[in-house]
This record gives structure tokens, C-alpha cells and sequence, in this order.
């Protein structure tokens, strides 16, 4: 064979791997015979790669970045090479590359977003390499597929638990701490007895309360003893640009008494105490 056959072979070849590649999904593909190959759409390529949007999410939480499917054919194995994320913002994601593909396999890769300012939307564009042993594959973001906004959860204040006598559990999202002034009453029976659970108010009138002087910062999702002994805390008011007030489950707010001390979910009032 000529040296002129040779190449027209050759040339000929590459065509048609040409052909049936196409154009689209990743924007190469190495096979360890050195042809070069174009990309085509994720329904068609070798490695699908798909992404969305996300959100909201919270700090340090685990995010589904994209997710890919080998396509190769059988006993080809893809694992994680390399994944480059950026990003808009200060915002990070750590991703885990541990991520291995059998052939016909689809998998997600996942990572952890710290850094993630509450209320804004992060535009994210991930990288992603695979290496097959003969097989590499490098994905790059596009606009249209390969880039994805990461919603950063608003804190909010979801309740305030009152857990009996001083303890409270302020229940928020995206948030570790609060600012709150509160009220506590001396008119509970029970709070010396341990049975403050129980008791119910006598129904004669507004009971006697007093509100703390300065701010207190307490955290947030979990039990906090604002206070000791007699003093039974019967509402809470949060502050930091929320501005709402719970009262102790058990308030009236016709008769500002106590009807019940038992434990519960507080009530939102716009003003304490409600009655003079």
C-alpha cells in the first residue's frame, strides 16, 4: 500500500468517528489511539452531563452539583479526575471527587457549600475531567447546560418552643444565634414544686411580668435556660429585623393571665403584655 492510500485511510477514519460523534456535549475526548474527537448533545454523548438549579440551601450543606452517565462501551470505567467550580461570589463548594461511573451508570456529584451569604444567588460553573484508563473526557460549562444558580436560604424564624419555667428553644433557618429581649413571671405556682407543667392559671387578672433590660444573644435550635428558680419565662421577642413576639402557649390575650403553664409552641402577639 502507497504512502497516498495510507493517509486517505487514515483521513477517512477520522471522518466518520467525526460523523457519528457529531457536535455538543463535552468539549473533548482523548482514546488512547490519539483521535480527537467532536462533541455532541447529552442525549447522544459518551458522558451525559446534566445540572439545575438549586436551592434554597443552607450553610454547609451537601448540594447536588450535576450529574453524569457513562455511555461508553462496557468494561469502561470513568472516575473523577479533577473538578473545577467557580463561582460569582465568595461562596465555595467543596466537591467530592471519589466519584466513580461503570458503564451505563449515572451518578451525581455532590458537594458542600460553605460561605453561602443568605438571601443571594450564586451563579456556579463546574468543570468536570474523567479519566478512563485509555479514556479521558473533559466537560466544560456552557450557559446554557453547565452553568446553575445556587439559592442561598433568607434566615427566618420559624417559633419559639417553651420548654417549661426558663427554657426556651428558639427554632430558626440560617441562623446560630439571635438577639431577644424577654419577659418572665414570679406568678407561676409551680415553679419551685417542678411541676410547672401542670398548673393553671387562677383567672384573676393580669399576671406580673418583667422585661429584660438589655439585649440577649442566645442560640438558636437548641434548649436555652434563660432563666433559674421562681422566674418562668411567658414570652420572647426577637430581634434583628424580625420584630416578632411569641407568647407562652398558655397566655391569654383577653385576660393576660396564664391558663394553662404546660409546655408548647408560642403564639405570635403583636404587643406584650396584651393587657394592663
Amino acid at each position: 500500500m502507497n504512502r497516498k492510500r495510507k493517509l486517505s485511510l487514515l483521513i477517512a477514519t477520522v471522518t466518520v468517528l467525526s460523523l457519528a460523534i457529531g457536535s455538543g456535549s463535552f468539549t473533548a475526548v482523548e482514546a488512547d489511539r490519539g483521535v480527537s474527537v467532536n462533541v455532541v448533545s447529552d442525549s447522544e454523548a459518551y458522558v451525559g452531563y446534566n445540572s439545575s438549579d438549586v436551592g434554597p440551601v443552607e450553610e454547609g450543606e451537601e448540594i447536588e452539583l450535576v450529574n453524569l452517565t457513562n455511555r461508553f462501551a462496557a468494561d469502561t470505567t470513568l472516575s473523577v479526575e479533577s473538578v473545577d467550580i467557580w463561582t460569582n461570589t465568595s461562596m465555595t463548594i467543596d466537591p467530592d471527587t471519589s466519584l466513580t461511573l461503570e458503564s451505563g451508570e449515572s451518578e451525581t456529584l455532590t458537594g458542600e457549600v460553605t460561605n453561602c451569604d443568605p438571601g443571594t444567588a450564586n451563579e456556579v460553573e463546574v468543570t468536570v475531567e474523567l479519566d478512563g484508563g485509555g479514556v479521558w473526557a473533559k466537560i466544560f460549562g456552557d450557559y446554557y447546560t453547565r452553568e446553575f444558580t445556587v439559592t442561598c436560604e433568607e434566615p427566618s424564624v420559624e417559633g419559639v418552643w417553651f420548654n417549661g419555667a426558663g427554657t426556651v428553644n428558639i427554632d430558626t433557618t440560617g441562623l446560630d444565634e439571635v438577639d431577644i429581649h424577654y419577659w418572665t413571671t414570679e406568678d407561676n405556682p409551680g415553679a419551685n414544686s417542678g411541676n410547672s407543667g401542670s398548673n393553671s392559671g387562677d383567672g384573676s387578672g393580669p399576671i406580673n411580668v418583667t422585661k429584660t433590660g438589655t439585649t440577649v444573644t442566645v442560640d438558636t435550635n437548641s434548649n436555652v435556660q434563660l432563666e433559674q428558680g421562681q422566674k418562668t419565662v411567658v414570652a420572647v421577642e426577637i430581634e434583628g429585623g424580625f420584630d416578632v413576639i411569641y407568647a407562652h402557649p398558655g397566655y391569654n390575650t383577653n385576660t393576660g393571665d396564664i391558663d394553662n403553664w404546660g409546655k408548647g409552641d408560642g403564639n405570635v402577639v403583636d404587643e406584650f403584655p396584651t393587657v394592663e
